[in-house]
């Protein structure tokens, strides 16, 4: 239990501190002070304590100080000091503390309930077990994180290694291979195929060779004659063509101009010399056939035998040669097959020189050829033809095989595995094994995190499973006892972020309304603008008495409640008071820090006088101080008319002499206020015109410099209107009740004490 603050020297307002008179605090102690005079200030002293957190204090390091904090408070186990930014004993008591900080830290914050709000609720609503399995949870959660990061950033160092396709799980399962080797270049090989796809494609294969046959009546054309041709008729047209040196087609083409009997060269009656006859018996019909076949066959032979064939078969040889060299490495074999073309080029002459010479001599047979070494070897030709077409064909079947490769294969995937054989026989060499290495141990870490977090988080569902439900019924059973026309409902653990938050709904007029939060559109009904002011306060103020009724240890604790009746409805005051009463049964020590004096009367009552202090805290010379606050003393009065100042803004008020007597409690209420605050700095008989001059005069010792003379001048002004010393016509001044509530109200915010 707390028994006095001793000191505090620069955390927040307490530039300095002192106390007046027996400021010992006890079970159920009773703070008064005006707002900003730092009843903030040792809620946070305290929460700092309580939790061993030297930041709530450091940062409240006092503005404009150069000192550094300092605190020192006594309790009934010894002192706790706060100094060099630490307090000196570990082990600290424990602490409940509801003010501003409470509320925005776990339940809500402005209008909007986020999920720092719920995550750290949750953490109220699971209790000291559960905080310690959530720690738990967060260390865990933390420590994954880190692992999970290290882990990434080794996977990224392996990863940058790695071809397109394979994973770093892959990659780092990979095994030696010792013929990693040959496969690359085989892959290699396949590659460079295929990047020839296209080309492969469009390469024409290898051709077949044909060569002409020999006719098969070349000797028979050879060996013919013509019968029924007279002895005379023939000796006579050869004696002529001897003589004459004339060729037979010659005269065979003069025959047919003959007309008449006269010769068409000389003009003579060829009949009388009996030539012509010799002539149409040796030109007859069959001789000219006989002519003609031999000439077709020679024309044949030519055609077929003759240079332009010979050229014609060395190209498609010389071709096949030059195409054999550029599929040899793809089908895996040389080409090299050829044929001698000599054998064609003899047999031409033989036939040709033949059937010349019996277009010569139509009707002398010529000796047959078909035995002659040319035609001999123009036959083994023939055999070198097909043992060389089939070669082609063998070949160029596996020329196609590759085309058909070529067409069906996957470029991309090829390259693919390359890279990844590639990647492979490099995860072996160098330091890339250790690197492996050093990944798989950081995944065995996070796996192992991960594994003992989800224990972990389980243990704490577990727990909180068994919380959950009993305490939303708490929270809706102190709402109901407020009078809240609300209550919460499906109160359940998230794990939004991956650590444990709570979420619940809001249940009014059996409607649900979901929290939401900073995000929620206006038009959505969300908390912003479904709960008021005063609501919100009771959710907040039922949040906390729900957790230190289910705190197992509280009768060893302290509870704090800072001004715990702000902005509820005055419906609620006395169920608030009565809980904080009922704490006082309950816990080791009750502190009520509340600058609504009245409503701090209304909390100590029914407070055995043994187990109660009522103290008082005020601004000083050097800084805050506090001194004992006496119930009884004669300030009744001020109270009454604080309270009835309230109740006016509250209700309003109905004639002119009603608004009247309220405009004239405004002097007596700011005069009690500032004796009260400033102690024997006024005179018995001093009125609060007076008080205003001696201010004015110190108003460079003020806390609020001119402000607050001015301040009170200006409301003094208004209110002397209706006092008879000031103002003789006071009873018929006319009143204006809009302008009253003006008055009062900041009549109040100045003596926000009373």
């Amino acid at each position: 239990m707390l028994r006095k603050i001793i000191a505090v020297k620069g955390v927040g307002t307490f530039s300095g501190y002192g106390s007046k008179g027996d400021v010992t605090f006890r079970p159920f102690t009773a703070l008064w002070g005006p707002n900003g005079v730092g009843k903030s200030t040792i809620c946070d002293i305290l929460r700092s304590l309580g939790a061993n957190d030297a930041a709530l204090i450091l940062g409240r390091r006092s503005l404009g100080s150069g000192a550094e904090p300092e605190v020192e408070l006594l309790f009934e186990a010894g002192k706790r000091i706060f100094r060099d930014g630490a307090w000196d004993t570990p082990g600290s008591p424990q602490v409940h503390v509801f003010d501003s900080c409470y509320i925005h830290e776990n339940v809500f914050v402005g209008d909007y309930v986020e999920h720092d709000q719920k995550k750290n609720l949750y953490r109220v609503i699971v209790g000291e077990e559960g905080v310690t399995l959530a720690a738990t949870v967060d260390e865990l959660d933390e420590r994954l994180r880190e692992a999970t990061k290290n882990a990434g950033a080794k996977r990224d160092v392996l990863k940058a290694r790695l071809p397109d396709g394979m994973s770093v799980e892959t990659y780092v399962a990979l095994e030696a291979d010792p013929e990693i080797s040959d496969k690359i270049a085989a892959k290699e090989k396949e590659v460079s195929a295929l990047q020839q796809a296209e080309a492969i494609g469009k390469r024409p294969l290898l051709s077949s060779v044909t060569v002409p046959k020999v006719p098969e009546d070349v000797d028979a054309i050879l060996a013919m004659t013509l019968d029924g041709i007279g002895a005379d008729a023939e000796r006579l047209v050869r004696e002529h063509v001897a003589s004459t040196h004339a060729r037979e087609a010659w005269l065979s083409e003069g025959l047919r101009l003959v007309r008449d009997e006269i010769c068409p060269f000389c003009g003579q009656n060829a009949a009388e010399t009996g030539i012509l006859s010799s002539y149409r018996a040796f030109f007859s019909e069959s001789y000219g056939a006989l002519k003609e076949r031999v000439s077709v066959r020679s024309k044949e032979v030519a055609a077929s035998f003759g240079p332009a064939a010979t050229q014609r078969l060395c190209t498609v040889i010389d071709r096949n040669v030059e195409l054999g060299a550029e599929w040899a490495e793809l089908v895996g074999a040389p080409w090299t097959a050829t044929l001698d073309v000599g054998p064609l080029e003899r047999a031409h002459d033989t036939l040709l020189n033949a059937l010349q010479a019996k277009e010569a001599t139509p009707l002398e047979p010529i000796a047959p050829i078909g035995g002659t070494a040319p035609l001999a070897e123009y036959d083994t030709l023939g055999g070198e033809v097909v043992a060389y077409n089939s070669l082609v064909s063998a070949f160029n079947a596996k020329a196609q095989e590759v085309r058909e490769r070529a067409k069906s294969g996957n470029l991309q995937q090829a390259n693919r595995d390359l890279l990844i054989l590639r990647a492979q026989a490099a995860r072996f060499q160098n330091s890339r094994d250790a690197e492996c290495a050093a990944y798989r141990a950081s995944v065995a870490t996070r796996e192992a995190l991960d594994k003992e977090k989800a224990e972990a988080k389980k243990r704490l569902d577990e727990h909180a499973s068994s919380i959950l439900g009993s305490y939303q019924e708490a929270i809706n059973r102190f709402l109901q006892k407020f009078g809240a026309t609300f209550r919460i409902k499906q109160m359940e653990r998230r794990y939004a972020g991956g650590t444990p938050s709570s979420s619940y709904v809001l249940d009014i007029n059996n409607a649900q309304v979901e929290l939401g939060d900073r995000k929620t559109s206006r038009s959505e009904r969300s908390f912003r603008n479904t709960l008021s002011g005063g609501d919100r306060s009771a959710l907040a103020l039922a949040f906390f008495l729900a957790q230190v009724e289910r705190d197992p240890h509280v009768a060893t604790k302290i509870v704090v409640l800072d001004d715990p009746f702000t902005s509820q409805d005055r419906g609620r005051r006395l169920a608030t008071q009565q809980e904080i009463r009922r704490l006082r049964t309950r816990a080791a020590q009750v502190i009520v820090l509340s600058h609504d004096d009245a409503f701090l009367t209304d909390c100590c009552s029914e407070v055995a006088a043994g187990d109660l202090k009522t103290l008082q805290l005020r601004r000083g010379l050097t800084g805050p101080m506090i001194e004992e606050w006496n119930l009884d003393a004669p300030r009744g009065q001020a109270l009454q008319d604080r309270q009835r100042l309230k109740e006016f803004l509250a209700e309003g008020s109905g004639d002119a002499s009603q608004l009247r007597g309220i405009a004239r409690m405004i002097r007596p209420l700011l005069e009690a206020y500032l004796r009260g605050r400033f102690l024997g700095k006024f005179k018995e008989n001093d009125w609060l015109g007076d008080m205003i001059g001696i201010l004015r005069v110190n108003e460079d010792k003020l806390p609020e410099g001119p402000v607050l003379p001015q301040e009170l001048g200006e409301i003094n002004e208004f209110s002397k209107r209706y006092h008879h010393a000031q103002n003789p016509g006071a009873d018929t001044e006319p009143i204006d009740e809009t302008e009253l509530r003006t008055y009062v109200e900041r009549t109040l915010v100045v003596a926000d004490g009373f």
